[in-house]
């Protein structure tokens, strides 16, 4: 089975547009407005609804109100979430409660074994390890090594570094944000989503999985 790809942080049309050429195994919006990349719901919903349906759409929250995480799967906005906060396991646990069959990713900043050990006990369906800086630098890979639980890897990933990553982790799965954008200007923000890195990167995940 080849390994799974998201492609994180779509904004724009044109964004969902690539993804539906490039096929990859999910998609992601980040929800969250005090983020650069955030989009509000009525947003989201429009790349919803223009997604192929077969690539379901995670919408990531950080620290956000349970009741806003609930009102963007109630209403489709989105198909699955990906917590990427400080949220417990009992915000897992009553989330997974109150919408039966939906998946939940929980993500986790990897700085130290403890964290690996804490994200293994995850009750969510999916664990994602990401770097535990803003930059877009990856984590200590070893402290992934011997992890005894399908995971999702993350943090720095680019369409060039997923073959050597699949190698030497064997993760379940990657998800590439940055990794897929082309900068446009002087600013952080100045980026946009790439067409040929979004296909390369989900023609290297599933050609080397």
């Amino acid at each position: 089975m080849s390994t799974k790809i998201k492609i994180c942080g779509l904004r724009r049309i044109e964004d969902v547009d690539y993804v539906n050429e490039a096929q990859p195994d999910y998609a992601g919006v980040i929800l969250c407005r005090r983020f650069w990349r955030g989009i509000d719901f009525e947003q989201a919903k429009l790349l919803h609804d223009r997604l192929d349906p077969s690539i379901p759409l995670v919408g990531v929250f950080v620290n956000d109100k349970f009741s806003d995480v609930l009102m963007a799967l109630r209403t489709g906005v989105v198909d699955m979430v990906q917590l990427h906060g400080t949220e417990s396991e009992e915000y897992i646990s009553s989330l997974r409660m109150l919408n039966k069959g939906v998946e939940i990713v929980k993500a986790v900043r990897v700085h130290s074994p403890d964290v690996i050990r804490y994200a293994v006990n995850s009750r969510a369906d999916h664990i994602l390890l990401d770097s535990a800086t803003q930059e877009r630098k990856g984590f200590d890979w070893n402290l992934a090594k011997d992890i005894k639980r399908n995971y999702i890897l993350a943090g720095g990933l680019t369409p060039e570094t997923i073959p050597h990553a699949i190698q030497q982790l064997h993760p379940w799965g990657v998800d590439l944000c940055g990794g897929v954008e082309d900068v446009i200007g002087p600013n952080p923000c100045d980026r946009i989503k790439s067409r040929e890195k979004i296909i390369a990167a989900v023609q290297a995940a599933h050609r080397n999985g």
